[in-house]
C-alpha cells in the first residue's frame, strides 16, 4: 500500500513550505489529489512527491567541478 501524506505531513517530510506545495500541486509540478471534493484535503503520494523533487533537484544541479592547482575543471560522474 502506498503512503499518502497530508499537506502538513508533506511539509515535514520534504522541508518545503505549504505555499510551495499548494502552488506546485495546482500547477502540476507535484502530483496531488483532493479528498472530499474541490475544497477537500490536499493529499500527496509520498513516492511520487519524492520523485518529483528529485527530478527538479537534478535538473537544477550544475556540472560537478574539481578544483586542482588553482583552476576549475569539470569532472565526469559515472554510474
Amino acid at each position: 500500500m502506498r503512503k499518502v501524506l497530508t499537506i502538513k505531513e508533506a511539509v515535514v517530510a520534504t522541508g518545503l513550505a505549504i505555499h510551495e506545495l499548494r502552488q506546485g500541486a495546482r500547477s502540476g509540478k507535484y502530483t496531488a489529489m483532493r479528498a472530499g471534493g474541490p475544497n477537500g484535503k490536499l493529499l500527496f503520494d509520498a513516492e511520487l512527491l519524492e520523485q518529483a523533487i528529485t527530478k527538479i533537484m537534478l535538473a537544477n544541479t550544475q556540472t560537478p567541478v574539481d578544483v586542482q592547482n588553482g583552476s576549475i575543471r569539470p569532472i565526469s560522474i559515472t554510474k
